[in-house]
């Protein structure tokens, strides 16, 4: 499983820590963040339909976005699940994240 520390890090992420495997042309992302504060940034794969399961988050929930000021208008809550369709720009938020792990 390859394994790869991102540099180019938005604003309060301290670390991201990308583990990814492909099988059967489908890829499989173990991804751990670490921040400090309030982070807002766009995600990548906008051409990929993407499924995310919200496996930790401390410090504050996760939300995936469609607009990077603007809340998400479904409920949800930790440990939440999202489909983001090919073609779709999307943003992560959190008000106060210490660290989330999504695969």
């Amino acid at each position: 499983m390859a394994r790869i520390f991102e540099k180019d890090l938005p604003d309060n992420v301290l670390s991201i820590e990308r583990r990814c495997r492909t099988w059967n042309g489908a890829i499989v992302e173990d991804i751990h963040e670490h921040a400090n504060g309030c982070v807002v940034h766009p995600m990548p794969h906008a051409n990929e339909t993407r499924f995310t399961v919200s496996l930790a988050e401390i410090g504050s929930a996760t939300e995936c976005r469609l607009k990077r000021d603007k809340a998400n208008p479904l409920e949800h809550s930790t440990n939440h699940v999202a489909v983001i369709s090919r073609g779709l720009p999307w943003w992560g938020y959190a008000a106060q994240l210490r660290y989330a792990r999504t695969p």
